[in-house]
């Protein structure tokens, strides 16, 4: 035979079994947030460094060569290097994007319109502890 059970813990029970039971039929979880669409490189031939961080944010690293300056931005499983090169016209315009290289991290061979501006996947979430 088991314990007898007070009336205090068979309410408890009763409570805790509607609960249960009134969230049993719906999905209480957030509803999936659909991934931003690449952005079409294209679109940022051109762009001065204002309008470029506009656009993609801060880079994760600038460097500075003798002709140009590289913007790297990582996106996950890709790295876009967009390279800015000033015009040394009479106008003094400043550096704009002129070419764009994209590199896969899995596979070398890798579309710049399946890159540029996809977010990074999501880290998983962490696994509870068990007691």
């Amino acid at each position: 035979m088991g314990r007898p059970v007070s009336r205090g813990g068979v309410a408890a029970a009763v409570v805790v079994a509607l609960l249960a039971g009134g969230c049993a039929g719906r999905d209480e979880r957030a509803p999936p947030v659909a991934a931003e669409p690449a952005i079409d490189p294209a679109s940022l031939i051109g762009l001065d460094a204002a309008a470029l961080r506009a656009r993609l944010g801060a880079p994760e690293f600038v460097r500075q060569e003798k002709a140009a300056e590289v913007w790297r931005y990582a996106y996950g499983a890709c790295i876009a290097y967009l390279f800015l090169y000033a015009d040394n016209g009479a106008a003094r315009k400043p550096p704009t994007v002129r070419f764009i290289e994209v590199r896969g991290l899995a596979s070398p061979s890798v579309k710049a319109e399946d890159c540029i501006g996809r977010p990074a996947a999501a880290p998983p979430p962490p696994v509870a502890a068990t007691s």
